[in-house]
């Protein structure tokens, strides 16, 4: 609570990722692999594995970009379309009664003798 003594208030994160970032962070994560690819000469093989270092920085990179735009498109949007609602009053619902349900506020609690 140290926050809320200080005067912060809490507020939804204007920052959050959306829709078109996911989308944007997949284009940049494709664009990331494919420069390799499309310009060879600049990314000479060197050293005995006859690999370069820059390229498959890039690479690995952009696989972390798409990766991370595909768990924000993801979370966005097929997660919360897959979730089933369930209706207020059915046996999922109220299947456990809590204390004190019928109008009571103070529930009574037997004491041990």
């Amino acid at each position: 609570m140290v926050r809320a003594e200080r005067g912060y208030r809490s507020k939804p994160n204007p920052h959050a990722m959306n829709s078109i970032d996911s989308i944007l962070f997949m284009i940049l994560g494709a664009a990331l692999e494919a420069i390799p690819r499309m310009f060879p000469g600049s990314f000479p093989h060197v050293g005995s594995d006859i690999g370069n270092s820059r390229a498959l920085w890039l690479e690995f990179m952009g696989a972390v970009q798409i990766g991370l735009g595909i768990s924000g498109f993801l979370s966005l949007r097929v997660l919360p379309a897959l979730r089933v609602p369930v209706p207020i009053g059915s046996e999922a619902s109220s299947a456990v009664p809590c204390a004190g349900a019928a109008g009571d506020p103070s529930p009574r609690i037997p004491r041990a003798a």
